[in-house]
C-alpha cells in the first residue's frame, strides 16, 4: 500500500487540492438534488418552476466540472506514468548484468507494460472516486440525519455488515492479484523465449514441449486469474441483496411515517436516493479494489526495480589507456561457484593476446570483468596502475571495443547500425567500409547504406551480420579491442571481407582474443591457456607448442 501512495506523491500538491475543490463542488451539487427534487415533489402547485431552474443549474455546473476534472486527471495521470516509466527504464540501465541474470526478460517487459497500464487504471478511476466517495459519505449522511433520525438510522445499520465482509476479502483479492501479476510476468517471459527461439525449437522437434510448458503456465494463471476476479466480482452482488433490503425497509417504515403525517411522500423519494448514494460510496471501493488491488501489486514490482540498491563509487577516474592491463590474483564466483581462481597475467599497450579454452572455462568472464559487467570477489584489476573500481565506468567502456559471436543489430539502417554511439559523417562510414572491402556487399543491396535491418536481423546472412558490427568497432576506434568468438560462425561468403575488417580493427590496438579456432591465434604475441577457471599456460604459439602440454594437444586435435 505504501509504495501505491508513493504513485499519488508524484501529483503536485496544487493539482490535488484543484480536484478535491473540483469535487467537492460537484459531489455538494449531488448531496443537495435529492433534496430540492423532494421538495419540488411536495410543493408541486407552488414554486415548482423556481426549483426547476434551480435544479438545471445544478446538473449544467456538475456537468462543467466533470469535464474539467476528467481532463486533469487524465494529463496528470498520463504525465506520472511517463515519469514511471522513464525512471524504471533509466534504472534498468544503470543495473548490474547480475540483475538480468536472475530475472526474466520476459517478467521485465511485463513490469514495463502490464503493471504500468495496471497504475493507469488505478490513476484514471480511483482519485476522483476516493475523493467523491469521501464527500459523498458525509455529505449524505448530515442530510439524511437533518430529515429524519428513524430512517437515517435503517440506512446505516446495513453498513458494518458490509464493512466485514469488505475486510475478509480485500487481503484475499490483494494476494490473488499479486501472485497474478506474477503468473504474468512468467507467461510474458516464456512466450518471449518461445517466439525468439521457433526457429531452433522447430529444428530440434520440441514444439510439443514447449506447448506443454506454455500451456502448464497458461493454466496456472487461468486459475489464478478467475480466483481474483470471482473474489473481486463477488462484493457487488453482496451490495446489490444489501441495497435491496435496506429500500424495501425504507419503503415500509417511510409509509408508516407518511401515515401518521410525520414525513412526506416526497421526502421518502429524496431519502431512496440518498440510500442509494450513501451505499455508493461503498459500492464504488468495492468495484473499485480489484483495480487497487492489480495497482498495489503493479506498484510493488515497478518501485522493486526503482529502489534497487546499486553501489556507487564516489573516486571515479578518466582512463587514457597508455601501458598495461594486469589482472593480480583475480577470484570471481557467481551463484557460490568459483569461476575464475587465482588469474595472473599482464597485457602491454599494443600487444595482441590470446585466451583459449574449453566451453565454461572463464574465458569470457575475464572480457566481462575487463568491462565492469560483474564486481570480482577478491584480487585486483589494474588499467595504467589505476584500479579498475576507481575509473569511471563510462570512461573505461570508451577505450574498449568488444566483437562478439553473436552482435545485436538494431531495427534501423545499416548506416544507423555502424553509426550508433559515434559522431562520424557518412562519407566517413563509406570510407571505412570500402578499405576492407565491405562496401561490396553492402552496394548489392536494393538500398546499399539504407537498407533496413529486420528486428532480428534476418534479411542478411551471420558473416554481413558479424561484419557491420565489426566496421562499428572500427568506427568507435578504441585503444583496447576484444574479440569474443568473432570469427567461429562466419560465412565463406563474407569470410574474406571479415579477415581485412579485423586486421584494419586490431592495427596498433591491444587486443585480447577469445577463441576455439587456434589457427586465428597463431600470431598472437601471448596465448593464455585456461582450464576450469585457472590458468594452465602462458606464452607464444611455438613455445606451447615445445611445451608439449595443453595447447600442443588443443592444437593437434583441431589439425587431425
Amino acid at each position: 500500500m505504501n509504495n501505491l501512495k508513493r504513485i499519488f506523491s508524484y501529483m503536485k500538491k496544487n493539482t490535488i487540492i484543484t480536484l478535491i475543490i473540483l469535487t467537492i463542488i460537484s459531489t455538494l451539487i449531488g448531496v443537495i438534488t435529492p433534496y430540492i427534487i423532494g421538495k419540488a415533489i411536495d410543493n408541486i402547485n407552488k414554486n415548482i418552476i423556481n426549483l426547476l431552474i434551480v435544479l438545471l443549474i445544478f446538473y449544467i455546473m456538475k456537468l462543467i466540472i466533470s469535464i474539467i476534472t476528467n481532463n486533469i486527471v487524465i494529463i496528470k495521470s498520463q504525465n506520472i506514468l511517463y515519469e514511471l516509466r522513464k525512471e524504471v527504464f533509466n534504472k534498468l540501465e544503470q543495473l548490474p548484468l547480475t540483475y538480468f541474470d536472475k530475472n526474466d526478460k520476459g517478467n521485465i517487459m511485463s513490469i514495463l507494460t502490464n503493471d504500468i497500464d495496471k497504475i493507469n487504471d488505478c490513476l484514471s478511476e480511483v482519485i476522483i472516486t476516493i475523493i467523491a466517495s469521501i464527500i459523498t459519505f458525509i455529505g449524505v449522511t448530515i442530510m439524511m440525519f437533518y430529515m429524519n433520525f428513524i430512517l437515517s438510522s435503517i440506512v446505516i445499520i446495513t453498513v458494518p455488515l458490509f464493512f466485514i465482509i469488505i475486510s475478509k476479502m480485500s487481503k484475499k483479492i490483494n494476494d490473488y492479484f499479486m501472485e497474478s501479476q506474477n503468473t504474468l510476468g512468467e507467461l510474458t517471459s516464456e512466450t518471449e523465449e518461445i517466439v525468439s527461439n521457433l526457429k531452433t525449437i522447430k529444428t530440434i522437434n520440441k514444439e510439443k514441449y514447449f506447448i506443454r510448458k506454455f500451456d502448464k503456465i497458461n493454466e496456472k494463471y487461468k486459475k489464478i486469474s478467475i480466483n481474483s476476479n470471482m473474489y473481486s466480482y463477488l462484493l457487488l452482488p453482496i451490495n446489490i441483496i444489501l441495497n435491496n433490503l435496506s429500500n424495501i425497509l425504507i419503503i415500509g417504515v417511510g409509509s408508516i411515517l407518511v401515515v401518521k403525517g410525520k414525513i412526506e411522500i416526497g421526502s421518502i423519494i429524496a431519502f431512496l436516493s440518498y440510500a442509494s448514494m450513501f451505499r455508493e460510496p461503498i459500492t464504488e471501493v468495492a468495484s473499485l479494489s480489484s483495480t487497487i488491488g492489480e495497482a498495489i501489486a503493479g506498484s510493488n514490482r515497478i518501485f522493486e526495480i526503482i529502489d534497487y540498491k546499486i553501489e556507487k563509487n564516489k573516486n571515479n577516474k578518466k582512463l587514457d589507456f597508455k601501458k598495461n592491463i594486469v589482472f593480480k590474483n583475480v577470484k570471481f564466483k557467481y551463484d557460490k561457484k568459483y569461476i575464475l581462481k587465482n588469474i595472473d597475467f599482464e597485457i602491454k599497450a599494443k600487444e595482441k593476446i590470446a585466451i583459449i579454452g574449453q566451453t565454461g572455462s572463464g574465458k569470457t568472464t575475464i572480457a566481462s570483468l575487463l568491462l565492469k559487467f560483474y564486481k570480482i570477489n577478491s584480487g585486483k584489476i589494474l588499467i595504467d596502475n589505476i584500479d579498475i573500481n576507481d575509473i569511471d565506468i563510462k570512461s573505461l567502456r570508451e577505450n574498449i571495443g568488444i566483437v562478439l559471436q553473436e552482435n545485436y543489430l538494431f531495427n534501423g539502417t545499416i548506416m544507423e547500425n555502424i553509426k550508433y554511439g559515434n559522431k562520424i559523417s557518412d562519407e566517413k562510414v563509406i570510407e571505412i567500409c570500402k578499405k576492407i572491402g565491405a562496401n561490396r556487399f553492402i552496394e548489392k543491396l536494393e538500398n546499399g547504406y539504407n537498407t533496413v535491418i529486420d528486428y532480428d536481423a534476418s534479411n542478411i546472412s551471420n558473416g554481413e551480420k558479424q561484419l557491420i558490427s565489426i566496421i562499428r568497432c572500427i568506427v568507435k576506434n578504441p585503444k583496447i579491442v576484444i574479440l569474443d568468438e568473432a570469427t567461429s560462425d562466419v560465412d565463406l561468403k563474407t569470410e574474406k571481407y571479415i579477415y581485412q575488417g579485423l586486421q584494419e580493427l586490431l592495427k596498433n590496438k591491444t587486443s585480447i582474443i577469445i577463441a576455439h579456432r587456434l589457427s586465428t591465434i597463431k600470431n598472437a604475441d601471448k596465448i593464455i591457456v585456461i582450464e576450469k577457471g585457472k590458468i594452465i599456460e602462458i606464452g607464444n604459439h611455438n613455445k606451447l607448442i615445445k611445451n608439449k602440454n595443453k595447447y600442443y594437444e588443443l592444437y593437434n586435435k583441431q589439425f587431425e
